[in-house]
Order: structure tokens, then sequence, then C-alpha cells
């Protein structure tokens, strides 16, 4: 609803005695207005004291410049440092990011899902889920998703292949046919481990025809952008599952959840990881 006394672009119009969608152009930046229209506009516009409604604009335009990220609850290090890098990298990128929680409950983690698509995010990141919810089907609504289903600290630093064996068959199990081990650095350990854990997943499979390979983060951005990868193993001082859907509503098999959060890891272990899942995120956004 517009408040009483906010000044519009017909306002201005009417004091300058000129067309609004000339008014709208000036103020949107469009260099068809001529300049000393343009100054004009502007000066009436500070004047009048008009506030641009970014939103509505935003609406227009199709695009709100938003992100939602769904966490089962901010009070754990996995939701805090990843949710922390998110909202960095979608600020520095000219986006705000709504954060919503779960908590407990199947419902709550749909509902949660929903409020998201009603407030018209351009995408969505959804971590820290639990066991019980991950057979319920994302009503993502054609917006690009990234979900992180599973995430773990190692007490060795390195990820034993059968966690790598079960990270595979996960992705293969919800349909993934290009996967990549995405090591944080160049020296990550265990990279070989991973790719074995991984191959022996496929041999196994029906996927067949599954693609696996060794890739460096500005690789999988670019690809991502034009399509591929569906899953990621990202390898570093957090070991984590990234699965990237594109079906309207994706229904997975079975999902084996993010692990329980522990009191004595920092967060600060996360925030890579946010800020890879961010930046992967927004690349979907750039094929849409």
């Amino acid at each position: 609803m517009q408040a009483k006394n906010e000044i519009t672009i017909y306002d201005i119009a009417a004091a300058l005695d000129i067309s609004p969608s000339t008014v709208s152009r000036a103020l949107s930046g469009v260099p068809l207005v001529h300049k000393e229209t343009r100054k004009k506009i502007l000066a009436a516009a500070r004047q009048m004291g008009y506030r641009q409604n970014v939103f509505a604009s935003k609406l227009r335009s199709q695009h709100t410049k938003m992100l939602g990220a769904v966490v089962h609850s901010l009070n754990t290090a996995t939701a805090s440092g990843v949710i922390s890098a998110a909202e960095c990298v979608a600020r520095c990128n000219g986006y705000s990011l709504i954060i919503t929680q779960t908590l407990d409950g199947r419902e709550e983690y749909i509902s949660a899902i929903e409020r998201l698509n009603r407030h018209r995010v351009d995408g969505m990141l959804i971590c820290n889920i639990g066991n019980k919810f991950l057979d319920a089907a994302i009503p993502n609504h054609e917006i690009p998703t990234v979900i992180i289903e599973k995430a773990i600290v190692p007490d060795n630093a390195k990820l034993p292949p059968d966690i790598a064996y079960k990270f595979a068959r996960q992705l293969l199990d919800n349909g993934c046919k290009n996967i990549v081990l995405m090591p944080e650095h160049a020296n990550a350990s265990g990279v070989d481990e991973v790719f074995l854990g991984c191959q022996t997943a496929i041999a196994e499979s029906e996927s067949r025809d599954c693609l696996l390979a060794i890739q460096t983060k500005s690789k999988i951005l670019a690809n991502t952008a034009s399509g591929s990868p569906d899953g990621i193993i990202y390898i570093g001082a957090v070991f984590a599952m990234l699965f990237i859907p594109h079906d309207k509503l994706n229904r997975r098999k079975h999902g084996i959840g993010i692990s329980d959060d522990v009191s004595d890891v920092c967060p600060d272990k996360f925030i890579p990881l946010g800020d890879f899942a961010a930046e992967i995120l927004l690349s979907l956004l750039k094929r849409k």
C-alpha cells in the first residue's frame, strides 16, 4: 500500500509537465532521456523527497535480487559458518538473503520453502536438514537451488573412501549424471581416496553413463553456468556433498542429511563451503 504522502513519478511528471514514462526512464538511468531533462527530473525528485520503490521495480524486471536460505537451526556451527559466508557473497553481488529455520517438523520444512517461494526469491540455498525430512519433495518452482546434503569434519582431515562412496551413491540415487570433486586448495588431502570411493559407487550403480572428474572452483562455476555438474563433493577442512536439482519438483529417493553439529567445531571451518555454495547458486542464476 502506498504511504499517504508518498511522492510518485506521476507527481514529478505533473510538476514538470512531462510524461511519467520520461520520469521513469530518467530515474532508472535509461540513456534515451536528454541530459538537461534528466537533470531537471533528478533535481525535482530530490526536492520533492521522492524515494524509489526498489521492490516494485525489481518485480517489474522479474528479478527480486533476493536469495533464500533454509537451515534447520541458526544456532549451529554449520549454519552459522555457511550462512555468514553466503550472506557476504550475496551482498557483494547485489543480492539480499532471506533466512528461514525449519527447527523440527516435516511441515515446517515444506512451509519454509513455500515462504521463500512466496517472497519470489531468485534462488535458494538449502542446508542443515535433518534426516527425517529429506524424503520430502522440494517444490522449488523452477528456482535455481543448491542443496548441501551432508557436511562433516573428519577427525584425521581425510575423508575415508567409504564416506566418499556413500556421498556418491546418494548423488547417483538422486539422478546425478555429472559428479565433480572440488578440492578447496591445490594440496587438499584425501582427493585420491574420494575419487576411488566415487568410482566404486559408480561401478556398482545402474548409472553407467555418469561422468566423474576433479575440477577447480573456477572450472566448476563456469560449467555450472552452462548446465553442469549436478553433484559436487567438496574436499577441504570440511567435506561436503552438494546437490543441484534441475526438476521443477525434485523428489529425492532418500537422504543422509547433514551430520549433527558439535559444540567444539569452529563455524569458520564452514565459511569456505558457504562461499562456494553461494557462488554456485549465483552461477546458476546467470543461465536463467
